[in-house]
């Protein structure tokens, strides 16, 4: 089995990924210009993607753009002055324009790393989570929600404890479990027909997993479906099968 050293690591730079390249979609605009944003440089294009996605999930919701801008116009994530109001109407027309020509940002880009183009809905949430994670080691989770709810559009904040920050250690330590319990297996002969199992069906599963899995870019995603692949193909081949149809869009048949 490939090692998941890392995994956690991967997901980061995944995130990062996405929330960069949504920041690049526009252009430079002087409302995304550096010294108008508030916050931590290192947070600048997050904030940046997190404005744009805003944008385009209110006009996909019909939101006018002077609607759209009036709710931005007294945004707390821009410094003072205010950004005019002719600035903002021209950024939201960028990014209708932009959504309107290719559904945010490059689509490929998007789909190697397992998001849809035409749904800035799904990646504004993905982002919205990923902000208000970071956003906690530096306020409560009261303020957070608040913050969630006022400024980012967030219709259901999150209790507290959901806001802590989360690692996929566990699944990390979860991936070696298998071949762990199998060392400790007493009967010589389950332990050689079940590591057999695994290095012949599994092996296979995961080579036909990671050959068709689409998001390449997903590497967490990537290999925690491989590592679940092999397990689930060594233990029960028909399950296994099922496994890697998967989901009628991303339907992967075996020869």
């Amino acid at each position: 089995m490939p090692s998941t050293t890392g995994l956690t690591d991967q997901r980061e730079q995944w995130i990062q990924k996405i929330y960069t390249g949504i920041a690049a979609t526009v252009g430079h605009h002087p409302v995304l210009d550096p010294a108008r944003i508030v916050g931590e440089p290192s947070d600048l294009d997050l904030q940046r993607a997190l404005l744009i996605l805003r944008i385009a999930v209110l006009d996909a919701r019909g939101w006018s753009t002077a609607h759209i801008t009036g709710l931005l116009a007294e945004h707390p994530v821009f410094a003072d002055p205010k950004p005019e109001t002719d600035q903002l109407a021209n950024l939201v027309k960028r990014v209708r324009w932009r959504v309107e020509r290719d559904g945010l940002t490059d689509s490929v880009l998007l789909f190697g790393l397992g998001l849809r183009a035409e749904d800035p809905e799904s990646t504004y949430a993905l982002l919205l989570d990923h902000w208000s994670r970071r956003r906690a080691h530096a306020a409560t989770a009261a303020q957070v929600a608040r913050e969630l709810t006022r400024h980012w559009g967030s219709e259901a904040p999150r209790a507290g404890q959901d806001l802590a920050p989360h690692s996929l250690a566990p699944l990390e330590a979860y991936s070696a479990t298998i071949w762990s319990r199998l060392k400790e297996e007493p009967d010589a002969r389950v332990q050689h027909a079940a590591s057999l199992a695994l290095l012949n069906r599994g092996n296979k599963a995961q080579d036909l997993w990671m050959k068709r899995f689409p998001a390449r870019e997903a590497r967490h995603l990537r290999e925690l479906g491989a590592q679940a692949a092999c397990c689930v193909a060594a233990s029960a081949p028909r399950a296994g099968r099922a496994l890697l149809l998967g989901p009628p869009h991303h339907r992967i048949v075996p020869p």
